[in-house]
């Protein structure tokens, strides 16, 4: 902000609950006549009817891209191409982060807006402007930022709570908390984060989110769960995570854990294969929490959640190799990607290897 930087907010509109699908005529109808669908073709065929029933109230025409495997340049490539062969003026992405990270980026080849309908809660990837974009290998390229963030953001419970399994809803929780540890790690010992208005409040709701979360996160998950609390946590996993993500300039809120989590992606793709983005993010939260200085009580609070929650608490847990040649490879990795420029902090990261 002092330096001119910009402040990206997530998406612009956000409907959520029972039945706010209905409204996605409505608001695809403010972009255009013609919609490019980019989502896993069993996604599509079973959220097909609802999606074209509130298009054609609108008189919204639809065209399906088959999103398969991960958001890379082949596929969101691919998908824009399609769009503009059909003549497609606006496009809705459902389904996972990577299905709507793609969406994100096709329309902004297209030159268009992008409209999000989640069908979990494993990230905050349907609200949040950047999108993550990986090598067909599976190793991570990093972000892109397209032109705009999402035009709204339809979380339709009758998908994300009724038709995804919990464990979805459990990654996101897990991924959202992350925020906390990694949005103060940054203020205190980043290099590249500026102290400002923004910054400082993202890591007031960061904090906050993440004490809701370590309360709340579990019993969600749960079908006996009250809606009300079901409401909150998915809140915070795809729009609070997304605000604070927005508020802590972008991709700058990434510190410690999600640097792990591409260092998994990259030499790891077995693992990656295995686990949702949220619990290889999980799996070193642990650890990020030591480096702040957080209370024990909070760390085993912490580590308890995450093994009630069936998640890895450590990245021993995810069957990451424990010898020394690995340990070795995995700091060599957060001295270059943090970045680290103080022999003193690396001699910190190290120093707490064992909570890895």
């Amino acid at each position: 902000m002092r330096k001119g930087s910009l402040i990206q907010y997530p998406s612009g509109r956000y409907y959520q609950g029972y039945g706010v699908i209905g409204g996605l005529g409505r608001e695809a109808a403010l972009l255009g006549k013609r919609a490019l669908i980019v989502a896993e073709t069993a996604l599509w065929d079973r959220f097909a009817p609802t999606v074209r029933e509130s298009l054609a109230v609108s008189q919204i025409e639809c065209r399906h891209y088959a999103f398969k495997g991960l958001c890379c340049p082949t596929q969101y490539e691919a998908a824009a191409a399609y769009g503009r062969a059909e003549g497609c003026d606006l496009v809705i992405g459902l389904g996972g982060g990577r299905a709507l990270d793609t969406a994100k980026i096709a329309s902004d080849k297209l030159g268009v807006r992008a409209i999000t309908v989640p069908t979990s809660a494993a990230t905050c990837a349907a609200t949040a402007w950047l999108s993550v974009h990986y090598r067909e290998d599976g190793t991570m390229i990093g972000n892109y930022w397209t032109r705009y963030a999402p035009f709204a953001t339809f979380a339709e419970l009758q998908f994300i709570l009724d038709a995804c399994p919990r464990r979805y809803l459990l990654a996101g929780v897990i991924d959202a908390m992350a925020k906390y540890p990694e949005i103060t790690y940054n203020i205190r010992k980043g290099t590249l984060y500026e102290r400002n208005a923004f910054s400082m409040t993202a890591a007031a709701v960061a904090a906050d989110m993440f004490d809701t979360l370590l309360e709340k996160g579990l019993s969600a998950a749960r079908d006996d769960a009250p809606l009300d609390v079901k409401e909150d946590v998915i809140a915070y996993s795809l729009n609070v995570a997304g605000l604070t993500s927005a508020l802590a300039c972008g991709g700058r809120q990434a510190a410690v854990s999600h640097q792990l989590y591409a260092y998994v992606c990259g030499r790891y793709p077995e693992i990656t294969a295995r686990y949702l983005h949220g619990e290889i993010v999980g799996a070193s939260l642990v650890y990020q929490l030591r480096l702040i200085d957080a209370p024990d009580e909070r760390i085993n609070q912490l580590e308890a959640f995450l093994k009630a929650a069936g998640a890895p608490a450590r990245m021993a847990d995810l069957g990451l190799p424990q010898d020394e040649d690995t340990r070795q490879r995995l700091f060599d990795h957060l001295r270059t990607a943090l970045p680290v420029e103080s022999e003193m902090e690396m001699a910190r990261l190290t120093a707490q290897a064992d909570w890895l």
